[in-house]
């Protein structure tokens, strides 16, 4: 195939400082890489989709350009137009042979997760795969070019709501605006500390956070290896879970992570490989962009380490103390504060990155994200869009990672997992099923009360 001749205009040439952070993490046996599913109800034509990626994708730098390390790899990477950019190296098709399902684009997409991006090129991959009577979209990003959260509007972009005709929105990594003070890292700008108090408040959640003791050992933790599996379940109604979090005060968010917290246990209970009495932490991502960004590149958000009780053998219990833990960390700076050392870290280099990284990874054992997708059923390329299902990778030793994403009305749960650690993360996922079936159940009285 002959090189595409036009270039892109890049017009903020460096990669943002927390971006490097997230190019840096990149290790052979965890890819920062994210990856993105949308399923959709009937085929999809290729030369459909290439138009589609054409008109809203390629006039994005990152998407047709590559990355160049600064000298002694200290500083920022730069972007450089790639002088061999060829659509048909980033996206492709396959086909599964009938009668495939979602355990085969299951598998498929394993072994998507599994596979290295060439850094001599961009940094995305799209597959459109063809399976039963409909397609699917397996979309692959590397990390420093956006969150999972600007990944699944990336790709949302795709669809055929009127106004998305042109390129999908773009700007180059930035510090948080002023506007970002609201943001959920923590209280309103009015509720929060100034001055001295400011820095007492920051520095209280930096002394908790290098004060954490690891998380224990368990069979999800270890040594790592090349392989990744993913697995997700059918979508349920959100309404339930709804119900669950108006019965007892809590949020959506803190009923799926209580729920994770019980799947986690009954899964470590089922496979014989030790419960421990202490809970275990899951990262999370604290989303800090400004309301009025509507930019979908780069990095916005910071971390926090909320501890999933396995002690709990009630799944009430399970959910007040997710909900107790969740309220002191939105009093907290530690989104902010990890947001600020990903900026001050990421462009010291890869030695000072990978430190930062193991330190923090000690602490917890998972991942867990919980993306909003659209309220309302749309059409991508002509075809209705039957699912989303996105996952972020997992930096460091964390072997696990959780997903939740809703789309009109319902949500759907994806594991992706080291498959030395989690040979069968189908197997999670029916223990968040149990799980969450168990705290419904539990909560049922006060709901009807």
């Amino acid at each position: 195939m002959p090189r595409e001749t036009s270039e892109p205009e890049i017009t903020e040439p460096r990669l943002g400082a927390a971006d490097t952070a997230w190019w840096r993490m990149d290790e052979p046996t965890n890819p920062m890489v994210i990856t993105g599913v949308l399923t959709l109800g009937t085929r999809v034509g290729y030369d459909v989709v290439e138009a589609r990626i054409r008109e809203r994708l390629l006039p994005l730098a990152p998407f047709r350009s590559r990355l160049r390390e600064p000298a002694l790899g200290i500083g920022r990477p730069r972007w450089e137009p790639d002088p061999d950019f060829r659509l048909d190296r980033h996206l492709t098709r396959a086909h599964l042979a009938a009668p495939a399902g979602d355990a085969e684009l299951q598998a498929f997409v394993s072994q998507s997760m599994s596979e290295r991006l060439d850094p001599r090129h961009p940094l995305w991959q799209l597959h459109l795969v063809d399976f039963g009577d409909g397609s699917a979209l397996v979309a692959r990003i590397h990390h420093c070019i956006a969150d999972g959260m600007a990944l699944i509007q990336l790709l949302l972009t795709l669809d055929d709501t009127p106004g998305n005709e042109g390129p999908a929105g773009l700007s180059w990594s930035r510090a948080p605006t002023a506007a970002a003070a609201s943001s959920p890292a923590g209280p309103p700008a009015w509720e929060r500390p100034a001055g001295i108090r400011a820095a007492g408040w920051v520095g209280a959640s930096l002394a908790r956070l290098v004060a954490a003791r690891p998380d224990p050992a368990t069979a999800l933790s270890g040594a790592l290896g090349m392989r990744k599996g993913a697995a997700w379940c059918e979508p349920f109604p959100l309404d339930a879970l709804r119900d669950a979090a108006r019965a007892t005060g809590s949020t959506l968010n803190d009923v799926l992570a209580a729920t994770i917290g019980g799947a986690l246990a009954r899964y470590l209970a089922e496979t014989g490989r030790g419960v421990p009495r202490r809970g275990l932490r899951a990262v999370g991502p604290v989303n800090l962009r400004p309301p009025d960004d509507a930019s979908l590149l780069g990095n916005r958000f910071g971390l926090v380490f909320l501890t999933l009780p396995m002690g709990e053998t009630d799944a009430a219990g399970r959910l007040a103390h997710v909900r107790s833990e969740m309220q002191r960390l939105k009093r907290s700076a530690e989104a902010g504060l990890t947001y600020g050392l990903l900026r001050a870290f990421g462009p010291l280099g890869r030695p000072v990155v990978r430190l930062a990284v193991w330190f923090l990874g000690m602490k917890a054992t998972l991942v867990f994200t919980n993306v909003p997708g659209p309220r309302e059923p749309v059409t991508v390329c002509g075809a209705p869009l039957t699912g989303v299902m996105a996952w972020v990778p997992q930096s460091g030793r964390l072997s696990v990672g959780v997903s939740a994403v809703s789309y009109a009305g319902k949500v759907q749960i994806g594991i992706a997992a080291d498959s030395g650690l989690v040979p069968d993360p189908a197997a999670l996922v029916d223990c968040f099923r149990a799980a969450l079936a168990e705290l419904i159940e539990s909560t049922a009285p006060a709901s009807r009360g």
